[in-house]
């Protein structure tokens, strides 16, 4: 059930970024960065070969290339987690190596033409919802919620 449910998240997530934006925005490598950095490894690998086979088919003419590099980046960063995340700045640093590095990664190896100007803008725009969407799904989907202790009857 736990997989499942991420399962249907990713998927949700493919489908707003593939039938309501119009610009190259990368919410599923977000999505993946948030739960690799909260999910065992197991999981996080899983989830990034789900997402990458979705972005796969989506788009054959790379075949292979994000999952791949989804799997590589949730591998690397469930590993490195504990070390390294301890903050909102790490988180939004994160995110913008991953963006980079996929951006710099199709630019090299796949000779994608994505301006360089559409590509900030969407690198803006996520950075600007990385914050908001790690609270929406570390609190409702991973179920994480603050503890507040109880109080005291007497």
């Amino acid at each position: 059930m736990r997989l499942l449910l991420r399962f249907l998240v990713i998927y949700l997530f493919f489908m707003f970024q593939y039938a309501v934006v119009k610009l190259p925005l990368e919410i599923l490598l977000l999505v993946i960065v948030i739960l690799s950095l909260y999910d065992e490894p197991y999981y996080a690998l899983i989830n990034a070969f789900w997402a990458g086979t979705l972005l796969d088919l989506a788009a054959p003419l790379y075949l292979g290339f994000h999952v791949v590099f989804f799997v590589l980046v949730a591998y690397s960063l469930s590993n490195i987690r504990r070390a390294l995340y301890n903050n909102r700045i790490y988180f939004l640093v994160i995110v913008a190596l991953a963006l980079i590095t996929k951006y710099l990664l199709g630019l090299l190896i796949l000779k994608t033409n994505i301006r360089f100007v559409s590509w900030l803008v969407s690198f803006i725009i996520l950075l600007s919802i990385a914050i908001p969407l790690d609270f929406l799904i570390i609190r409702i989907i991973l179920r994480k919620w603050p503890s507040v202790p109880k109080e005291s009857l007497y």
